[in-house]
């Protein structure tokens, strides 16, 4: 990028940002094996945080004074979709995960909370590959699968 547009200032904006620097006793764990996770650490993460930065910055303006300081749960709901309590404008808790495909909210494409033995039973039952399976739940489940028509609640609004 800076080859085809010398002179412009780069910026990068790390959306995992603004969830981190907890104490110990509030990141979230993997519940897996140890083992495992020494050959491999795998980490939760918090996303949308340039969303929940913005949200706690403006907060404060647009609360009553005597909630100013007191806690607050923000939904950032879209295609992707997460939930994040405040205390006193900073994290205090995020719904976390490891990838795109939190357990949780339903998305417009990925279901949300989904019980591990579905995804198991799409491998053992149905035979499917992995890559068929990555399909599913990145792409073909959530709001467009409950739908059938859509992943975008615009289209579905005047629709029965």
């Amino acid at each position: 990028m800076f080859e085809r547009l010398p002179g412009v200032p780069q910026v990068a904006c790390f959306d995992t940002s603004f969830h981190r620097g907890h104490a110990r006793q509030l990141r979230p764990l993997v519940p897996l094996p140890r083992e495992l996770m020494q050959v491999r650490a795998v980490e939760r993460y918090g996303f949308h945080g340039i969303s929940y930065e913005y949200i706690a910055s403006v907060l404060p303006e647009v609360l009553r004074p005597k909630l100013r300081h007191g806690r607050v749960i923000v939904a950032h709901l879209g295609s992707g979709a997460s939930l994040c309590a405040l205390q006193r404008w900073k994290e205090y808790g995020q719904h976390h995960w490891v990838s795109r495909l939190v357990d949780g909210l339903c998305m417009g494409t990925r279901p949300g909370a989904i019980d591990p033995g579905v995804v198991l039973y799409l491998f053992q039952n149905l035979g499917l590959s992995v890559k068929e399976v990555e399909t599913i739940l990145y792409k073909k489940s959530g709001l467009l699968a409950i739908s059938e028509i859509s992943n975008d609640m615009r289209d579905l609004l005047g629709r029965d």
